[in-house]
């Protein structure tokens, strides 16, 4: 029918209603555009985004990721039932009159919430049946061939052994610091998570190298240095400076401070003796346990079977979470590198 093209489609005009809803809710919400200030709030950031790429591997030409992509949804698209949802929920403590650990507990029971509202049992079966002997699919459905599984495992030992080598040194940084490392046990990422990642570029790019697919996964070693709010900033600024002293190479530094879903400062280093990258984040008490709590929800929103409406609903918590962390004085002034 003619000119029948040219109007907006039932999903265009429940988003665009959305939107206006949005708008329309109070400075400081947590799902409105605005800051209790009135400021409007930065841009979200992407997963993705927290696993930075050393600047060599930033590629100008890269396509964009589809707002349309499932894990990858427009945060601000918000489905009429979530925000139904979410006016059926307990009021959230605000940040301004309670402190962290008092706003943990609502948090903690927001999560249980999510997790009985999106169970995972949801998500289709991964079918290994027809697999080639040898190879591996994850949890994601992602896949890698027998031979790419077989390198794989060889990169994954290679790693393992550079990780010894760096710990200790960066076991001498804490011995100095006003910090400890946080976290420890998980300083080596596990095999499928590094698999899965592998698998994620060559999707992407079938003909890829498959030795500069593995050095792109730069926080295969990761490691937390963790300070008190009040020598946050010094903290990191020396450390940063010891761990150069240390025979480390800073590559890249990002300040997340002021992200609307992720508080603290990650970073990329390489070891000059073995080559191998690893990332060191920086971190407060608070910082560290809003990211351990959040963790699972960043996961679901890296996996291609979550949901936009799921996706949704997992921004909202991610950004409540953040919301509630108290920032250091000086954090956000930390400079980014390059």
């Amino acid at each position: 029918m003619a000119g029948q093209q040219d109007r907006p489609t039932v999903a265009e005009t429940a988003v665009d209603d959305l939107v206006q809803r949005l708008e329309r809710l109070p400075p400081g919400h947590p799902s409105s555009p605005y800051n209790q200030d009135g400021t409007r709030k930065p841009p979200v950031t992407r997963p993705a985004d927290r696993e930075l790429p050393l600047p060599d591997d930033l590629d100008p030409d890269a396509e964009v990721p589809s707002a349309d992509s499932p894990a990858k949804a427009d945060p601000d698209q918000r489905s009429l039932e979530t925000q139904d949802l979410a006016r059926n929920q307990p009021e959230s403590p605000d940040a301004d009159r309670r402190s962290w650990s008092e706003a943990l507990p609502y948090l903690k029971n927001q999560w249980e919430r999510l997790q009985e509202r999106w169970p995972q049992e949801q998500h289709p079966q991964v079918d290994r049946s027809n697999d080639e002997p040898g190879s591996w699919r994850g949890d994601s459905g992602r896949t890698l061939s027998a031979r790419d599984n077989t390198y794989a495992d060889a990169q994954c030992d290679r790693i393992a052994k550079a990780e010894a080598q760096i710990t200790t040194r960066v076991e001498e940084t804490e011995r100095a610091s006003a910090g400890e490392l946080a976290g420890k046990d998980y300083r080596l990422k596990g095999r499928d998570r590094l698999k899965d990642k592998m698998s994620a570029e060559l999707a992407i790019n079938a003909d890829a190298d498959v030795d500069e697919v593995v050095a792109s996964v730069h926080d295969g070693v990761r490691y937390t240095l963790q300070y008190d709010d009040a020598e946050y900033t010094s903290g990191v600024q020396t450390d940063i400076a010891r761990m150069k002293d240390q025979g480390f190479e800073l590559m890249r530094l990002k300040n997340f401070w002021n992200d609307v879903e992720y508080k603290g400062i990650n970073s990329q280093w390489r070891d000059r003796g073995s080559g191998q990258s690893f990332e060191m984040q920086f971190h407060t008490p608070g910082s560290f346990e809003a990211k351990q709590i959040t963790h699972e929800a960043y996961e679901r929103l890296r996996n291609p079977q979550t949901t936009a409406a799921e996706s949704a609903e997992l921004h909202d918590y991610q950004h409540e979470a953040s919301s509630k962390i108290p920032i250091p004085s000086g954090a956000s002034d930390i400079p980014e590198y390059p």
